[in-house]
């Protein structure tokens, strides 16, 4: 046998025995453990981490990887994949082994190693948390006692704010990848990391006076002052990290009876499709159709077919389409207990 052939082989098998076939494709395993002194944390009796499917088709929902005193804790991820512990954030390819450590004296604060010893690795699972702790964006602010023109103030001064700190942060994400010597892996997994953060902040201000402009009747066109980028992204895009959430942020408040759950439950379904159909376009109409058909699949809700017929019509990312199609197979047999990693739902 040809040594080349025999090798690649030997990988191919390697690989399969190592991963699983799961909603996004070929999976491959990330292993957890953490130190004892994880568990001791008053404020969290059971320590977990969460994070986003590559696709965020999962979103408003999240996986947990409960952490375990004495055992290796397992999820399955098909690509670079933030996670999160007690929102700090960190990056982790399929294949790693990751140990948790935190600190009583700074809060409990949580930090990630490689098990595996590598110094890149341990430099590049510091980046994003020590990017949060020097990154200096824009405040919400809480007012007490205000009027409706404080808000528009408020308003008005986040947004002057957010162009100049949105390339600061870019800046200082830079400056650090290179201080901590990043590989090019690195790089690229966190290329858009900062896409939308900044959208948020302006979204979070209208939540947080939500009631005031709800009554001035404009918290609904402020939202929708959004919906021009959103809709005018690149057919090529690939949503993820903070622009797929910030794009369900925005429906959810367009839309706050129609979350994905009572779409479903509540027979909302034709409802839901067809305004998504109406409000968004491109990317970002096939990414929440997409949503809510892969939640339609858990709900064990029969779509009508000529509804599934549309989906194929507006459907954009051929990935997608693969996803529902496994959600299908894997919800349809009983094996949704073949991933470490369980759903925690968010509504």
């Amino acid at each position: 046998m040809n040594r080349f052939f025999f090798y690649t082989v030997c990988f191919a098998l390697f690989l399969s025995s190592c991963g699983i076939r799961g909603i996004e494709g070929p999976e491959r395993p990330v292993y957890f453990t953490a130190d004892d002194i994880v568990f001791t944390d008053s404020l969290d009796k059971k320590p977990h981490i969460l994070f986003h499917g590559k696709y965020w088709i999962d979103y408003p929902c999240m996986n947990t990887v409960n952490l375990q005193k004495g055992i290796e804790a397992k999820a399955y991820i098909s690509g670079p994949t933030i996670f999160r512990m007690d929102q700090v954030p960190f990056l982790v390819y399929p294949g790693d082994r990751i140990h948790v450590v935190t600190n009583p004296d700074k809060n409990w604060e949580a930090t990630f190693f490689s098990k595996r010893k590598d110094k890149r690795r341990n430099a590049e699972l510091q980046v994003l948390k020590r990017f949060y702790q020097l990154e200096k964006s824009p405040e919400l602010v809480r007012l007490l006692e205000y009027s409706y023109q404080d808000i528009l103030d408020l308003e008005t001064r986040l947004k002057t704010e957010i162009i100049p700190a949105r390339i600061a942060s870019r800046q200082l994400l830079d400056s650090l990848s290179a201080a901590y010597k990043v590989g090019r892996k690195f790089k690229r997994a966190t290329k858009n990391y900062l896409t939308d953060a900044y959208n948020y902040k302006v979204l979070s201000l209208y939540w947080l006076y939500r009631d005031t402009l709800l009554k001035r009747e404009v918290f609904f066109s402020k939202v929708r002052e959004f919906l021009p980028a959103i809709n005018n992204l690149n057919k090529k895009v690939r949503l993820d990290a903070n622009s797929g959430g910030f794009i369900g942020s925005v429906n959810t408040a367009l839309y706050p009876s129609m979350g994905v759950s009572s779409m479903v439950r509540q027979n909302l379904f034709e409802t839901c499709f067809d305004t998504l159909t109406t409000t968004f376009k491109g990317p970002a109409r096939d990414l929440l159709l997409t949503r809510l058909m892969y939640h339609a699949i858990l709900f064990e809700y029969e779509v009508p077919e000529d509804y599934v017929s549309r989906y194929k019509e507006y459907s954009l990312h051929p990935a997608y389409r693969r996803i529902l199609k496994r959600a299908r197979k894997l919800y349809g047999s009983g094996q949704q207990d073949n991933q470490a990693a369980s759903s925690v739902v968010l509504y």
